[in-house]
C-alpha cells in the first residue's frame, strides 16, 4: 500500500517486481533527476541548460513538492546497462499522472494525454512502459526528458519508481505480478465453501461469518495489490481509501468470528470499534498508519479473545490463538509495511490454523449431532411406549366407559379429546421439528384427557405469536407431564408457557411443585429426551435450566441461541 508521500522502500519494493531488481540502471539514482513545474516544450531540447534546476528528491521537500498539481518536468542524464546487440529495451515509469517520454529530444512514447488543465487532459496509467527505439540506448549518455501533467483526481504528484530493462525481461516479470490474484483465489474457495456448509448443512453463524471474513480479506488483498497491474492514476486514492475500509471490515468481522466461535458477550465488538478509531486517528497520519491501527487493534482484541477462551476450557481455541499470535508478531516486526506482504502469509496461516479448528468442531458437531438422533429415537419410542402403556389405555377406557354410562355427551368429547391426543402423538413420531401451534394443543388434548379421567381442572395458558415458531416435537408435551408425575396432588394446576418473538427462549412454569423438587430435578427419561431432542435441532447451541422461583413455581427456562 503506497504512502501519501511515497517511502523510498516501498517504491523499491514496487520496481524491484517491475524491472526484476534494478533500479540504479541509470548509473545513478532517479531522485537525483532534475524536476520544473511549469510545461515549456524547449525542456525535452537535449542541449537545455537544468543546472538550476532542483532535483526530485529536493523539490520532494518543499512544500510545493508534497501537494503538487499541474504540469512539470523531469530530466536527467543516463546511462543504460550494457545489453546484447538488437535486444530491445524499455523504460518503466510507475507514476501518478499522465505523461510524455522524451529520449534524446525524440518522443518515444506517451501514457494519456499530457494536458495544460483538466479538459484537454487525458489520463494516463500508473504504470507505463515506453519501449526504446532499437539502436537508440547504445552506449553512452543519454538525455532523458518525461513531461507530466496530474489534473485529475484528488491526489498530488508523485513518481513511486523508475528504471530502464530489457523489454522481454520486463514482460517476463509483469506476468510473475499474477501470482497474488491467483493465491487470491484461496481465500475465495473457503468463503465459497463455509457459505456451503452454512446453506447445507450447519446453520452455525460463526460458519457464516467466517466465509464473510475469507471473503472480504480476498477482497483487501485483491485492492492491495491492483496497483501492481497499474490503474488509471486518479484512482489511486479511492484505491487507498479502499484499502482502510476494508481492513476494518476485515479486523471487525475476525473480531466477531471469535466472538461468536467462543460464545462471548457482543460488548467485544464495541471495545473493538473503540479501538480502532483510536488507533486509526493516532497513526492516521497516512492511509497505511490507519490500516495499521486497525490491524493492531483487530488482532490485538482477537488474541485477547482467544486467550481467554482457553483459559475458561473453550473446545479448539488454541488454533485459533496460534494463529493471532503469528499475525500480531509479524505485525509489529513489520510496521506499518504489513500489507506490503506478510498480511497475505500471515492471513494464510491465521485461516489454515482456524480451518483445522472448525474441521474439528464439524466432525465433533457431526458425532453429537448423529449420537443425539439416535438418543432422541429410542427415548421418544419410550415416551411413545409410556404414554400409550397397557395401564394408561386401560384406566382411560375404563373412565370413557363411566362417561358413557353417565353422560353419553360428556363421554363423546372425552373420547374426541383421547383420538386428538393419539392423532398427535402419531403425527409427530419422526418429525425433527412441529409447529409450535400443535405443540400447545397436544399438550391442551392431554389436559383435557386427563380432566375427564381423573375429575380435576387442569389450565395451559400459551403467552405469544405461535407464527413462524418451530420447536422438537413432544418438548414441553414432556416437561407438563414431568410436572403432574413429581408436582403434589392437586384437584387444579396451573400451566404457563411464554416465548420470544424470535422463537429462541422459551419459560415453561408449573405450580404445586413446592415439595418435589428433589424428584423433578433429577435427570429422568423426560429430561434425557428433552435434551436429546435440543442438542438434536441446535447442536451445542442450547441452554436449559430449571430452578423453584420466588413465586413457588417450577421455572424451566430454554435458550436456543443464534439459529
Amino acid at each position: 500500500m503506497n504512502k501519501t508521500h511515497p517511502n523510498p522502500r516501498c517504491a523499491r519494493c514496487l520496481c524491484l517486481l517491475l524491472v526484476f531488481g534494478s533500479l540504479v540502471v541509470f548509473g545513478q539514482d532517479w531522485r537525483d533527476f532534475k524536476v520544473q513545474t511549469g510545461d515549456d516544450m524547449s525542456f525535452a531540447v537535449p542541449t537545455f541548460d537544468d543546472s538550476e534546476w532542483l532535483t526530485y528528491r529536493q523539490w520532494r521537500q518543499t512544500e510545493e513538492g508534497r501537494r503538487f498539481k499541474g504540469n512539470l518536468w523531469l530530466r536527467a542524464k543516463v546511462t543504460p546497462a550494457s545489453y546484447s546487440s538488437g535486444t530491445s529495451q524499455g523504460l518503466v515509469v510507475v507514476a501518478l499522472g499522465t505523461s510524455e517520454v522524451y529520449w534524446d529530444g525524440v518522443r518515444i512514447g506517451t501514457n494519456g494525454i499530457v494536458g495544460i488543465d483538466k479538459a484537454s487532459e487525458t489520463p494516463g496509467n500508473s504504470i507505463f512502459i515506453a519501449a526504446i527505439p532499437a539502436g537508440a540506448a547504445e552506449s553512452g549518455q543519454h538525455q532523458l526528458a518525461i513531461r507530466f501533467s496530474n489534473y485529475h483526481g484528488g491526489y498530488y504528484f508523485g513518481i513511486l519508481g523508475m528504471g530502464i530493462s530489457e523489454l522481454n525481461r520486463v514482460n517476463h516479470r509483469l506476468r510473475t505480478i499474477l501470482w497474488p490474484f491467483v493465491l487470491s483465489s484461496l481465500f475465495f474457495i473457503v468463503a465459497i465453501y463455509f457459505l456451503l456448509v452454512y446453506t447445507f448443512s450447519f446453520r452455525e453463524r460463526a460458519f457464516l461469518l467466517f466465509a464473510v471474513l475469507n471473503l472480504s480479506v480476498g477482497l483487501l488483498y485483491l485492492v492491495e495489490h491492483w496497483r501492481l497491474l497499474g490503474y488509471p492514476y486518479y484512482f489511486h486514492l479511492p484505491r487507498l481509501w479502499a484499502v482502510v475500509v476494508l481492513s476494518g471490515v476485515v479486523n471487525l468481522l475476525l473480531v466477531q468470528f471469535f466472538i461468536t466461535m467462543h460464545r462471548f458477550a457482543k460488548a467485544y465488538v464495541w471495545v473493538l470499534a473503540a479501538l480502532m478509531l483510536g488507533l486509526g486517528v493516532l497513526l492516521g497520519l497516512h492511509h497505511d498508519g490507519i490500516a495499521f491501527g486497525f490491524f493492531l487493534s483487530g488482532l490485538g482484541v482477537s488474541q485477547w479473545l482467544t486467550i481467554r477462551a482457553l483459559w475458561l476450557g473453550r473446545p479448539y481455541a488454541f488454533w485459533g490463538l496460534v494463529g493471532c499470535l503469528i499475525s500480531i508478531s509479524t505485525l509489529l516486526w513489520s510496521g506499518s509495511d504489513f500489507l506490503e506482504g506478510p498480511f497475505f502469509f500471515c492471513f494464510i496461516a491465521m485461516i489454515l490454523l482456524v480451518l483445522l479448528s472448525l474441521s474439528l468442531q464439524i466432525r465433533h458437531t457431526r458425532q453429537s449431532l448423529q449420537k443425539a438422533t439416535l438418543t432422541s429415537a429410542r427415548l421418544e419410542t419410550e415416551l411413545l411406549r409410556k404414554q400409550i402403556q397397557p395401564h394408561f389405555m386401560m384406566n382411560t377406557l375404563t373412565a370413557a366407559m363411566e362417561w358413557i354410562e353417565r353422560d353419553p355427551p360428556a363421554a363423546v368429547r372425552f373420547i374426541k379429546a383421547l383420538a386428538v391426543e393419539l392423532r398427535a402423538l402419531f403425527d409427530i413420531s419422526g418429525r425433527k421439528r412441529i409447529p409450535i401451534a400443535e405443540e400447545i394443543a397436544m399438550c391442551r388434548a392431554h389436559l383435557d384427557t386427563l380432566s375427564f379421567r381423573t375429575g380435576q381442572t387442569h389450565v395451559f395458558e400459551a403467552e405469544g405469536e405461535p407464527d413462524g415458531i418451530e420447536v422438537p416435537p413432544a418438548l414441553f408435551l414432556t416437561l407438563l407431564e414431568n410436572a403432574l408425575t413429581h408436582g403434589v396432588p392437586d384437584s387444579s394446576h396451573h400451566f404457563s408457557l411464554k416465548w420470544d418473538l424470535a422463537g429462541r427462549f422459551f419459560c415453561f412454569e408449573a405450580d404445586h411443585q413446592e415439595g418435589a423438587v428433589p424428584e423433578a430435578s433429577a435427570e429422568g427419561t423426560g429430561t434425557r429426551y428433552i435434551k436429546a431432542r435440543l442438542e438434536e435441532n441446535y447442536p451445542g447451541a442450547w441452554e436449559m435450566a430449571s430452578f423453584l422461583s420466588d413465586r413457588g413455581v417450577w421455572r424451566t427456562e430454554i435458550n436456543l441461541g443464534d439459529r
